[in-house]
C-alpha cells in the first residue's frame, strides 16, 4: 500500500481536489473583502461570462447536431 503513497498521480489529484476547493473559497472572501460597487461589478462580470459561455457551448451542441442530421440525410 506505500507503493501509492510514491506514486506522482496521486499527489496530482490530491492538490487538485484541494485546490478546487480552496480557490473558491478565496474568490468568494476576495470579492466580500472589495468596496461595495467594486465587488457587485466582478459578481456581474461572473454571471454575464458565465451565460456567454453557457450560450457558446449551446451553439456548438447545436452546430454539431446540425452537422450530423445533414449528413444523415445525404
Amino acid at each position: 500500500m506505500s507503493f501509492i503513497i510514491r506514486e506522482k498521480w496521486v499527489w496530482i489529484i490530491i492538490g487538485a481536489c484541494i485546490v478546487a476547493g480552496v480557490v473558491p473559497w478565496l474568490v468568494i472572501w476576495l470579492i466580500l473583502e472589495m468596496p461595495g460597487v467594486l465587488g457587485a461589478f466582478f459578481v456581474w462580470t461572473i454571471i454575464f461570462s458565465w451565460g456567454i459561455v453557457a450560450g457558446y457551448e449551446d451553439w456548438l451542441m447545436d452546430k454539431k447536431k446540425r452537422g450530423k442530421l445533414a449528413s444523415s440525410l445525404d
